[in-house]
């Protein structure tokens, strides 16, 4: 009984892990301040220099990238019940010229965001502490 135990956890601990490495990154873009990764899961995450997000569906279709998200401001400080940063919905809008594209994010009641990025590039961040 131990053995077919052990033989079943086994097996679940394999394809577990077999299916994290099934997931890759299908496509990246950075600059100055953010960094988009997008997953062969469809999940797409994006980091900010004190900040991060998630774009619903990450589609450039005729040189246009138009999708919902989340955008999380950072604070800084030691994440307390009284500092968590707290999830807005974001629209990310992007237009895209060959390897470049312009994105503006816009969060309601807050001033747009703008970035210019490039494909393939990890970015530049500085990360808040």
């Amino acid at each position: 009984m131990k053995n077919i135990l052990a033989f079943v956890l086994l097996l679940s601990f394999a394809h577990i892990s077999s299916a994290r490495s099934m997931i890759s990154v299908t496509e990246k873009w950075g600059g100055d301040g953010i960094t988009i990764t997008a997953y062969s899961n469809g999940q797409t995450n994006v980091a900010f220099d004190c900040a991060s997000g998630s774009i619903t569906s990450f589609k450039i279709v005729n040189s246009v990238l138009k999708s919902k998200g989340t955008y999380n401001a950072n604070t800084g400080m030691h994440l307390r019940p009284i500092n968590l940063p707290r999830s807005e919905v974001a629209l990310y809008s992007g237009a895209v010229n060959k390897k470049r594209m312009n994105l503006i994010i816009r969060i309601e009641g807050k001033e747009d965001r703008e970035y210019m990025l490039i494909k393939g590039s990890d970015g530049n961040l500085r990360r808040c502490m």
